[in-house]
């Protein structure tokens, strides 16, 4: 078996990484992303899990995919709001 990760549509903040025989699942509340990341980060770090810092970069990287998925989903400013320098007439 492949080493992958992967996230679930259900859940924009959960991202599972599926290594041999284990299964990771990070789950992180909205505005939560970096405190997330901070704690794969110390996994990867130490030696008491088998999670590297490969395996911290591919749940980083589907996170950050998520992320810019739901920003992509806001309203850019028209351009006559730009005009006004964002503010409302």
């Amino acid at each position: 078996m492949h080493d992958h990760a992967r996230d679930n549509a259900a859940d924009s903040h959960r991202v599972t990484l599926i290594k041999g025989d284990h299964r990771w699942e990070f789950r992180c509340a909205r505005g939560e992303e970096s405190d997330l990341l901070r704690r794969v980060s110390v996994l990867a770090a130490g030696d008491a899990a088998d999670l590297d810092w490969t395996d911290a970069a591919l749940i980083a990287r589907r996170l950050g995919r998520r992320l810019t998925v739901e920003l992509s989903t806001f309203v850019a400013p028209s351009e006559t709001d730009s005009d006004r320098g964002g503010r409302p007439a």
